[in-house]
């Protein structure tokens, strides 16, 4: 072989070579490029309550209220701001605490409907010497009953029964059934828990930790006592 017609191709050959390899830019590229980016962000901001719903467990308003001479008590914990919105599916039972019910109200209009007919059971079941006096009605006997008392009185149940999303400044409530309150203590517990059941992945329910207001027993178990809540 004759080596020395054996020559290395020219630069510009390698250049142009090398040029031909590089996909050529196009208009329909770039907005593709530039939707996959914008699908990524908005991926961002909405596929983390799908995929790992939380729940802001600070911040927020709360309110808490029992019936003198009666096992039932109501929490109310409204959440902040910042809560990204998620769907509850339901509320665990506790330790000497018992769910009759749960509920979200989504605005001013439906919280105050709600606590109004709250007042008006509370006064149906209230069996203490500061109760109002009886105009014959007949106090609700079950949790059917007493929801039903609920909605009767003005509530809007069928709206805020759960499954229900819940978002900023909005109110998780629960009304429970106090069964045992030596497993709490007297002085209370500002860490206490309560295990919610949220919409998960898939539609499948994963358990998180709510609002510590929303378990009866955060503020102790004296007022209970006092006001005839624990059951004897």
């Amino acid at each position: 072989m004759d080596k020395s017609k054996i020559t290395a191709p020219s630069s510009e050959v390698e250049q142009t070579e090398l040029e031909e390899l590089v996909p050529a830019r196009s208009r329909a590229r770039t907005i593709i490029i530039i939707a996959i980016c914008v699908l990524a962000l908005v991926g961002a901001w909405f596929l983390p309550p799908l995929l790992n719903p939380t729940l802001a467990t600070g911040g927020g308003d709360a309110v808490g209220s029992l019936i003198e001479g009666n096992p039932v008590v109501l929490t109310g914990s409204g959440f902040p701001d910042d809560q990204q919105r998620v769907t509850v599916l339901g509320v665990d039972d506790l330790d000497g605490a018992r769910v009759i019910g749960a509920w979200v109200t989504h605005n001013q209009q439906d919280w105050d409907a709600f606590f109004d007919a709250w007042d008006t059971v509370h006064d149906l079941l209230c069996k203490g010497s500061g109760c109002p006096v009886s105009d014959g009605a007949v106090p609700p006997s079950d949790d059917a009953g007493l929801v039903k008392a609920l909605a009767d009185a003005g509530a809007p149940m069928a709206r805020i029964d759960l499954p229900q999303k819940i978002g900023p400044d909005e109110w998780l409530w629960v009304m429970w059934e106090i069964t045992d309150c030596t497993v709490a203590s007297p002085d209370g517990d500002p860490d206490a828990q309560v295990t919610l059941q949220l919409r998960g992945p898939f539609g499948l329910p994963v358990e998180r930790q709510g609002r510590p207001d929303s378990n009866p027993f955060a503020h102790g178990t004296d007022d209970f006592e006092e006001s005839g809540v624990c059951p004897s």
